[in-house]
């Protein structure tokens, strides 16, 4: 699936079907592949050169080995910056003298005539390049609405466009906000998320006009196709397309036989058949990506998992960590071959061997780590690019809380962390360079020369036989506030085909179940029950450690410990869906690098009930609520995220002229829900937004000297 050769072919039939084609790419050519790390830019510059390729924003991934690397490769592939297509980024400053040869071909926009319709087409940068890579001297500007403004305006009228397209490389939370607070964008494509879109997100602006938003996945996987008619000083999507490209599409011979070439050279410069032989196999999809994590749950990955794991395994340190934007690629189901191994963490480069990060070990204290997974933690309602995956290590959060205060709980091999301990750490090189800009210490730094995550990785699956499983064991949680009392009741059975220990090998077995729990909210320990049966591999599981208990709207998540027929100890993670009733059961060896024990794999249709509530309290059951409260709060929303509809509560213990007001996240106020005196109590307003469009908004409340603020999200 994907490849360069077959979107050649498709951009090339379509050049031949279709009038006034547009061709058009998000950025990031650079790093994520083997291709990237013998060649650097140039074969891909090139070749989309050749294909006609009217614009690419600069994605973060194209300052990794710095602005003189990617200003090198461009004067390789194009000599003379005229024959070179538009590279597109309004918010980044290439003025410094040592690297301003990039102003010849790097433009914050392109004007592209179409007969009598004029296309204006500019790019931005995510800011967060400034962080995740190496930017230096060139200065990425994080004013983005400011400069998105100025230059819809430029285009709009000075420039007299007809269409306005941006080209962005900021993700699609950031898309949707400047798409609901700037008129005049017509089209967002997207890229830096790497999600894929069946349909443009349609956002509706301040002068009622329309913003769509589309995204094709990455490494040329997909391919969005939109058909647009321009008449009467409007235009209008007729057709919209997210193609894969497939063997659907055969390879464009040309192009087939250059990169075929370079796998030849790639290979025998390495001595690694990257492409040419399998290494392994994988019995199902080990997604990269941590999704939705406001929502309370698992959110640790089969493939930050693997990853971590594997760093752990090589060096032996107490515990591992890769944040989720170092995870490039899932891997996929079925045969893998080396270079799917090498794309797991495809980011990175090093000048020993150049295949990728190399791994570093050193010691934080336990207080120094927590501020590590803070800062993780502190944009997940955007994206998992600083969250860190692990191993060794377990940690909840609580994703309404303020930053600075979202870690609830963090284990270090089972035990509770120190602060004041010292703990040994396995993670990429890249990591010190964060928690040197953010001032976080460690000490007794150690580089393991040409030591790569590929290599640690690669040493891992021979160690798993080459036949590798997806772990999701819960290591991180969202536990919410924990006000809400918690109830679930199952019982009943389902039948599943799991491999046995010989490869590719699978039997059916039947899973008996019961189980019951319940938490009553405000920090008391949730209690219950779980018994768990497979008759066939003469298997009883059973406990009565439930950690926690999460229940929010018709999902419910249960971890905790067992003993399998009397023995050892076992963790356990099940995620129940009621109506439709539908289970998964995790069971693994805690004292086992945490091998997996039993995992149906997916939410599964059960043969039975499965019954659970959730409500929510304000105060402990013998407390009574009717009270004059003794400080000031403010709640988090509930539900969040919400679709319309949240409520939001604050308390206050004198009486004072309130007002709580929302914003989006640019600083601009949507609503205002109460603006009056009240007396000391307890209160909550509803809060409807249907007529906001999809994002992260904050509500702030101002009582008296009192002021106090938090996120939310809505999703449509």
């Amino acid at each position: 699936m994907g490849g360069i050769s077959r979107i050649a072919t498709l951009v090339g039939l379509t050049r031949m079907t279709e009038p006034n084609v547009l061709f058009l790419h998000a950025g990031d050519i650079s790093i994520g592949d083997i291709f990237f790390n013998k060649y650097f830019h140039v074969p891909e510059l090139q070749l989309l050169g050749s294909f006609g390729l009217e614009a690419m924003t600069l994605g973060n991934h194209e300052f990794d080995l710095g602005p003189e690397v990617l200003l090198g490769s461009l004067q390789y592939a194009y000599p003379n910056p005229s024959d070179a297509f538009p590279l597109l980024s309004a918010n980044s400053d290439f003025s410094d003298p040592t690297i301003s040869g990039l102003q010849n071909y790097v433009h914050p926009y392109v004007i592209k005539q179409y007969g009598n319709t004029k296309v204006g087409i500019f790019g931005l940068t995510t800011p967060a390049t400034n962080l995740i890579s190496n930017p230096s001297p060139v200065i990425i500007s994080d004013d983005l609405a400011t400069i998105a403004y100025a230059t819809v305006q430029t285009l709009r009228n000075v420039e007299l466009c007809d269409v306005v397209i941006l080209l962005s490389h900021l993700g699609v939370a950031i898309d949707q906000q400047l798409a609901t607070n700037i008129s005049g964008i017509d089209i967002i494509v997207g890229g830096h998320d790497h999600y894929k879109y069946e349909s443009p997100i349609s956002i509706t602006n301040p002068f009622g006009g329309t913003t769509l938003i589309v995204q094709a996945r990455s490494n040329y996987m997909c391919a969005g196709k939109m058909k647009l008619v321009f008449e009467a000083g409007t235009f209008n999507l007729i057709d919209y397309q997210l193609i894969p490209i497939d063997t659907n599409f055969p390879q464009e011979p040309t192009v087939q036989a250059i990169v075929a070439n370079m796998i030849t050279d790639i290979e025998t410069f390495y001595g690694i058949p990257f492409y040419t032989q399998p290494m392994g196999y994988s019995f199902a999809y080990f997604e990269e990506e941590a999704r939705d994590l406001i929502k309370l749950g698992s959110h640790d990955t089969p493939a930050g998992n693997l990853v971590a794991d594997a760093f752990k395994v090589y060096t032996g340190t107490h515990i591992a960590f890769q944040a989720g934007g170092s995870i490039a690629l899932p891997l996929w189901e079925g045969i893998f071959t080396p270079s799917d191994i090498f794309r797991l963490n495809g980011y990175g480069f090093n000048m020993v061997n150049t295949l990728g990060f190399q791994l570093v070990t050193f010691n934080m204290v336990g207080a120094a780590l927590i501020a590590g997974l803070e800062f993780g933690l502190a944009d997940i309602e955007l994206s998992d690019e600083f969250m860190i995956q692990c191993s060794g290590i377990e940690y909840t959060y609580d994703a309404t809380k303020p930053q600075g205060s979202i870690v609830v709980s963090v284990r270090i091999n089972n035990q509770p962390v120190d602060p004041a301990a010292t703990y040994s750490i396995t993670a990429n090189e890249m990591v010190i360079g964060i928690l040197d800009h953010l001032a976080i210490p460690y000490t007794d730094l150690n580089v393991l020369t040409g030591v790569t995550e590929f290599e640690a990785v690669s040493q891992y699956v021979i160690g798993q036989g080459n036949i590798l499983f997806p772990k999701e064991i819960g290591r991180i949680l969202n536990v919410g506030d924990r006000i809400s009392k918690s109830s679930i009741l199952g019982a009943g059975s389902m039948n599943k085909v799991i491999p046995l220990n010989q490869p590719l090998q699978f039997q059916n077995v039947k899973l008996l179940f019961e189980f019951h729990g319940r938490d009553r909210g405000l920090n008391f320990d949730p209690c219950g029950r779980i018994n768990l049966s497979i008759p066939r591999l003469a298997m009883l599981f059973r406990s009565n450690k439930i950690d926690w208990l999460l229940v929010e709207n018709n999902r419910a998540t249960l971890r905790g410990t067992g003993k399998i027929n009397f023995q050892g100890n076992y963790g356990f993670m099940l995620m129940a869906l009621n109506n439709p009733d539908k289970l998964r059961v995790i069971i693994w060896d805690k004292n086992n690098n945490d091998r997996i024990v039993f995992d149906n794999m997916n939410l599964q249709p059960v043969n039975g009930m499965i019954r659970f509530g959730n409500s929510l309290i304000f105060a402990k059951e013998d407390v009574e609520e009717s009270f004059i409260p003794e400080e000031f709060s403010l709640e988090q929303n509930y539900p969040n995220p919400f679709n319309p509809v949240t409520v939001i509560s604050w308390q206050s213990p004198v009486g004072s002229h309130q007002t709580i007001k929302v914003y989006d996240v640019l600083g601009n106020e949507v609503a205002t829900l109460v603006d009056e005196y009240r007396e000391a109590g307890r209160y909550k307003v509803e809060f409807d937004a249907s007529n906001l469009a999809s994002g992260v908004y904050i509500y702030k409340i101002q009582a008296g000297d009192f002021v106090s603020s938090k996120k939310m999200m809505v999703i449509k």
